[in-house]
């Protein structure tokens, strides 16, 4: 936090500073890299050149000795001639291969198992040299020993030879210890001229340094200042006018931009004035109307002007659904409630319907099929500037603009009607209407009826489909009211049968009694008779008998 509430000064100085360390640190971490570097390869030049010595040393011996078997020299003449040779305080040794010591630069060590001896590691250099002899005849072997007296570590290399005719291994090393005091002198040497480079880098550092401030406060770091003045105006949303600059350079090119910028803005701020006024077809020049932020402010102002427009017609739609809906409830109200004859309901339809419509004259028609014979559309009730038209007035099928109606099905919407079809009457006298509805009253493709509504205003399309989703209803009732009628009807005709058939019924139940009392005084009689009748036959038998006994007698 400190370091952001520093001036730009203090912050490009830092910056700078930060910038030439960092790159003052790799350089020097390159310079130690290099120094490294080169002290191991003179390290590795130093072991080789070790290396070369031992190896050229012995190949020297192993010639002699080559040279004295040829002249059959015997082999401990030319060991005790190797015992007492030295060069460049390296000395030559000498090891059977079975592991004992032939030549030793210690005398104790003759003639003794050595085989097994190792480093201060562990590590069993003879076996090593043994083996090596006997894979490839010759080898170089690097261990460490301990000074017995100084304790001190030294490293040795030593090359060795097998030597096949007499069944031995000759070898010289020599110490690596004088490679460190060659290093050592080397390094200080090194580190000698890494300090005065890193001197002279320092120096150099401090003076561009000097340089660079004095520079950047003069030519860049005022007027960078001024410019941010500038710009905290601006980002106070404040558009000061042009900023001034003489200097020919790129802070002149940055005010210049600055200031188109500035300018820029204030033809936004003009734009959002004149869009928020709702002016969407403004010809101010935003930033060309190109590149990104014109382009945006462009398709901003197309954008919120179909906005509008969206808004606008959804304000529309919603009026219109809200009246559509208003209207629904309304006519539901009324048909629910009114369940009088077909000429009350009808009048009171096509006049809610009208006002609803704001319409100027409506009738309303129905299909009248009392006679199979003879359909025909009736009309019912009209209505004209709140008052009622009876007019008695019949329409055949495909009779006209309303029968043609009846038999397509569809609804007609007219706004050039035929001459003398229709005219509207007015305070101002008869006048033709400018649009004429005749809508079907349908119901599950059957017509039920129509409705006619003239108006000198043109209808729109959500008032047409309001008509049409009430036909629907309103067809609903008429074909319940004809029901209702016909149920009523044949009620009626129900009723005046049932009388009829109580009038009959008691006329033949009267009927019935007399005939049962003509039965049972038409029985008494016939047993009246059957008695007669007896007492005839019981008198015939009699005076048959006396006839037969006066025929007898005489």
């Amino acid at each position: 936090m400190f370091f952001l509430k520093k001036s730009l000064l203090s912050k490009v100085i830092l910056y700078f500073i930060l910038i030439v360390f960092l790159s003052l640190i790799i350089l020097i971490g390159n310079r130690i890299s290099n120094f490294n570097q080169e002290i191991v390869y003179r390290k590795k030049v130093l072991e080789n050149n070790i290396r070369n010595e031992v190896k050229r040393n012995l190949e020297v011996v192993y010639s002699l000795m080559e040279y004295n078997f040829s002249m059959g020299i015997e082999k401990e003449e030319f060991l005790d001639f190797l015992r007492i040779l030295k060069k460049d305080k390296s000395y030559f040794f000498a090891i059977s291969l079975d592991g004992k010591s032939l030549v030793s630069e210690n005398d104790e060590m003759r003639n003794k198992k050595i085989k097994n001896l190792s480093d201060i590691h562990g590590f069993l250099f003879i076996q090593e040299m043994i083996d090596l002899s006997n894979k490839y005849g010759e080898g170089f072997v690097e261990y460490k020993f301990k000074e017995k007296e100084t304790k001190e570590i030294y490293e040795k290399v030593s090359f060795v030879k097998k030597f096949g005719a007499w069944n031995i291994i000759i070898g010289t090393g020599k110490l690596k210890n004088e490679i460190n005091d060659i290093l050592y002198k080397n390094k200080k040497i090194l580190y000698r001229h890494l300090f005065i480079q890193i001197s002279l880098m320092l120096i150099t550092f401090f003076g561009l340094l000097i340089l660079v401030i004095f520079i950047l406060k003069k030519k860049f770091i005022k007027p960078i200042l001024l410019l941010k003045n500038y710009l905290d105006i601006l980002a106070k949303g404040d558009l000061p006018s042009n900023f001034k600059f003489t200097d020919e350079n790129e802070i002149k090119g940055m005010i210049r931009s600055i200031n188109i910028l500035t300018n820029n803005l204030k033809n936004t701020r003009k734009f959002a004035l004149e869009v928020g006024k709702g002016n969407f077809k403004t010809s101010v020049n935003v930033f060309g109307n190109k590149g990104d932020l014109g382009r945006a402010l462009v398709e901003m102002k197309d954008s919120l002007h179909r906005v509008a427009k969206e808004k606008e017609k959804q304000e529309i739609d919603e009026e219109n659904r809200n009246w559509s809906i208003r209207g629904l409830a309304k006519f539901g109200d009324i048909l629910r409630e009114n369940n009088s004859n077909m000429e009350d309901l009808s009048y009171i339809i096509i006049k809610n319907l009208i006002h609803h419509m704001k319409a100027n004259q409506g009738a309303f028609f129905v299909i009248n099929k009392d006679d199979e014979n003879n359909i025909f559309i009736e009309l019912v009730s009209a209505f004209a500037y709140k008052r009622r038209k009876k007019l008695d007035k019949n329409i055949k099928l495909n009779e006209g603009l309303v029968g043609i109606c009846v038999v397509e099905g569809k609804t007609t919407y007219l706004t050039e009607l035929p001459d003398d079809y229709i005219n509207i009457t007015s305070g101002l006298g008869d006048a033709p209407p400018n649009s004429l509805l005749i809508v079907p009253l349908k119901l599950n493709d059957e017509i039920y009826g129509v409705v006619e509504i003239a108006s000198f205003d043109k209808f729109e399309k959500f008032e047409i489909d309001f008509v049409e989703k009430i036909g629907e209803n309103i067809a609903s009732k008429i074909a319940n009211v004809k029901i209702n009628f016909k149920t009523k009807k044949l009620l009626r005709e129900s009723e005046e049968k049932t009388k009829e058939m109580k009038r009959q019924e008691e006329k033949m139940r009267q009927t019935l009694e007399a005939l049962q009392i003509s039965e049972k005084q038409a029985h008494i009689k016939e047993e009246k008779l059957i008695q007669i009748l007896r007492k005839t036959r019981k008198n015939e038998n009699t005076l048959r008998k006396k006839l037969k006994e006066l025929k007898n007698i005489n």
